[in-house]
């Protein structure tokens, strides 16, 4: 959808995500939670999900925004910046990232999936963060997991 009219629709659509969350979430919808089903909105689409996971919408976004609005309170502080000066946000922004990718990725490659390939799939990204150690920390696999919970819990 290109053009005026179509960032128009997408926005329209968007707000209405974020509304839902906003209900959704109660009193833990903060800015940040809110920016995140915003994010998530945008890429979780109704044709991307297609008729597996449409009905599912409102809750991944809300699982994407929980998580992308941790690790951005986690940036925000100094707290969390360990020795080294790295800050743990960074791992969380990312496993939330790599996750999202391997959602659409999934979607993208096998239109009719289901929340069981979506598992699938974010299983073998957990695997991968294992294996490779992309998480000194564990801040990311923490992540990867509280996802993988949240997706379990709408099966």
């Amino acid at each position: 959808m290109p053009g005026v009219f179509g960032r128009w629709l997408a926005d329209r659509d968007a707000r209405k995500v974020v509304e839902a969350v906003r209900l959704r979430a109660g009193p833990e919808a903060s800015p940040g939670l809110l920016s995140g089903a915003d994010a998530a909105a945008r890429v979780l689409t109704p044709s991307l999900l297609g008729p597996q996971l449409r009905d599912q919408r409102i809750a991944l976004c809300l699982i994407f925004a929980r998580q992308a609005a941790d690790a951005e309170r986690r940036l925000a502080s100094s707290y969390f910046a360990f020795a080294g000066g790295r800050n743990v946000g960074h791992d969380v922004l990312d496993a939330h990232n790599r996750a999202l990718r391997v959602l659409t990725n999934t979607l993208m490659e096998n239109p009719g999936s289901g929340l069981a390939e979506v598992l699938a799939a974010h299983d073998g990204l957990v695997r991968v963060y294992r294996q490779h150690a992309l998480d000194p920390d564990g801040y990311g696999a923490a992540t990867l997991g509280e996802i993988r919970r949240d997706l379990e819990g709408l099966a």
